[in-house]
């Protein structure tokens, strides 16, 4: 697969707030988490699908600086889905340390 275009979704799209989710990053050191869903354009056996992934973005609580920490691509297709999904992990703070088993979770469902 080849990735031709990574963007996060507009601030409207999927967001149900900027509630940020704090995350102990070391004993001394903690973080704020925010999940957002990003677009990215794919190619498959010649053929191009739009495919949805989720990026979390980390805004460190000492200098108040955001970047990505983790970025989980092409997880699927139907933007609705992962829009509602990625509210939820806002809205209740989920920790990174979950987020694989809740996007598995999701998908089986």
């Amino acid at each position: 697969m080849k990735n031709e275009k990574q963007q996060p979704l507009s601030k409207n799209s999927c967001r149900a707030n900027e509630r940020w989710a704090t995350y102990e990053v070391s004993a001394a050191a903690t973080a704020d988490l925010r999940y957002e869903v990003i677009e990215e354009d794919r190619i498959l056996d010649g053929l191009q699908y739009r495919s949805y992934g989720i990026a979390v973005y980390a805004k460190s609580n000492a200098d108040g600086s955001i970047k990505v920490i983790q970025t989980i691509h092409d997880i699927t297709t139907n933007r609705a889905r992962l829009c509602a999904l990625v509210k939820q992990c806002n809205l209740l703070g989920l920790s990174l340390l979950h987020l694989n088993d809740v996007i598995e979770d999701s998908l089986a469902n």
